[in-house]
């Protein structure tokens, strides 16, 4: 079933968006991780979609050079699951690689 978050724009993240970032980690039980989220956001590109209900449905950050591309921290809010978004995102930081080589960066999960 296809979300209604599906017509939300995907944006750009920010330092200003740790905390909201922070928050969709933990909604996965994944550690708070503050410095590393920092960094990323810092050094590489974040982009987001929000939650109507407020901070982030989802997230995803892409750091790269001009050769290489690492997508990682693929979060999908857990109401949101297989709804679509996570696809979106990937599509999005994969056309942002351009033609870097781009590795992805996962967990089990």
């Amino acid at each position: 079933m296809e979300s209604a978050l599906i017509a939300v724009p995907i944006r750009s993240l920010s330092a200003a968006d740790l905390d909201a970032c922070l928050n969709l980690a933990l909604d996965q039980n994944w550690s708070g991780e503050s410095t590393k989220w920092k960094v990323l956001l810092e050094a590489g590109d974040g982009f987001g979609i929000d939650d109507p209900l407020g901070g982030l449905a989802a997230a995803v950050v892409l750091s790269r050079t001009r050769e290489v591309a690492v997508i990682g921290m693929l979060l999908v809010r857990r109401r949101y699951a297989r709804q679509g978004l996570g696809t979106r995102l990937m599509a999005h930081a994969y056309a942002m690689a351009a033609n870097a080589a781009i590795y992805l960066y996962a967990t089990d999960e």
